[in-house]
Parts: structure tokens; sequence; C-alpha cells
């Protein structure tokens, strides 16, 4: 059954059952000068040609079902950035397994960026990267992020990090009773 005849169909079933009209959305191929029009006037209430452009589909969506879509959070538990990536995938990983909700980003630029759009309750970070970014703990603070710092020593004298903006130092282990442990801790 093509387009067309599904739609009669459709219509007729709605009509002869004395039902509510759930909108038809035809996506086709179709896109030749008149295709719309043609299709619309035969019954269809959105018309979407593939390629599909994802902001098309999403604004179809959204004027049928506007208190379903669900947009972009501007919440997650927990940012996290590694420097090396198989370090944020594990991690990633099991923090996920424990029900957080988690953003990997692989740059300063993405981090900064995030912290200062997305409401966090942790911050995962490797101590190097803080030491090069002295300004990260501060920012943290403002956004009351808890700050969670990796090692991968035992931190002992003097260090390159303010560790009076760490609310949390563990170590570069990536297992998930530990990482239950730390986090329950604070």
């Amino acid at each position: 059954m093509g387009d067309i005849d599904a739609t009669h169909a459709i219509l007729d079933y709605e009509k002869s059952s004395k039902l509510p009209h759930i909108p038809i959305v035809v996506l086709t191929t179709n896109n030749l000068k008149g295709d719309r029009e043609r299709l619309l006037e035969e019954g269809m209430d959105e018309f979407l040609p593939k390629p599909i452009e994802l902001e098309a589909m999403k604004s179809i969506l959204k004027n049928y079902f506007p208190d379903n879509i669900s947009h972009e959070s501007k919440q997650a538990d927990i940012i996290l950035y590694r420097e090396r990536g198989l370090d944020s995938k594990m991690f990633d990983a099991i923090l996920q397994s424990m029900g957080y909700t988690v953003d990997t980003v692989s740059d300063m630029d993405s981090y900064r960026e995030k912290i200062e759009s997305v409401d966090y309750s942790y911050s995962f970070i490797d101590a190097s990267l803080l030491a090069r970014h002295q300004e990260i703990p501060e920012l943290l603070r403002k956004k009351q992020i808890k700050n969670i710092v990796f090692v991968d020593k035992p931190v002992s004298g003097k260090t390159d990090i303010n560790l009076d903006y760490c609310d949390l130092i563990i170590p570069n282990i990536a297992d998930k009773k530990i990482l239950e442990f730390y986090i329950n801790k604070i």
C-alpha cells in the first residue's frame, strides 16, 4: 500500500470508528515541485522529504507533541575530563552503571563551556589538568560543583595544585566500589 492509499485507509478508519485524528506525516523521496501540496491535499498533515533534516523533523514533532519532545538537558550529575581517552571511557561506563548521568569532554574549552551551561553536582578531572588550569577550582566553587580530582600517586608535600579547592582527591583506579565509597564520602 502506498502513501496515498495508506492515508485514505487511515482517514476512513478514523471516520468510521469515530476516532480522533492522528496526524499523518509523510516521509518521502518525492520532493519535486507540487509533491508537498498534492500529498497534503490527499489528507496527510505534514510532509518531510528525504534526506531528513533533523531540525525540520524536530519542528514537525514539536507541532504535534510539544510537551513530549525532550530538550537538551541543562542538568547532569557529573562532568568528566580525563587526559587519556581510554580512562574517560572506562570511568564514564562505571559512573553510568552506578546510575549517574555523565558528560565526558576531551578538551578544556568544552569543559569550560559545559561548566558554564549545565548544572552539575560533580566534576571529575585529572590533577595534571587542574594544575595547568588554576582558574577551574574557583569556577567550580562559584557553580557549587564538587571538585573530585584523580591522582596517579599519593599526594604528599608540595604539589602543583591547590588542595584547598579540591573536595576530594581519589586514586586513579577504575573500580566501581572505590568510586562509590568516595562519592558517598562527600
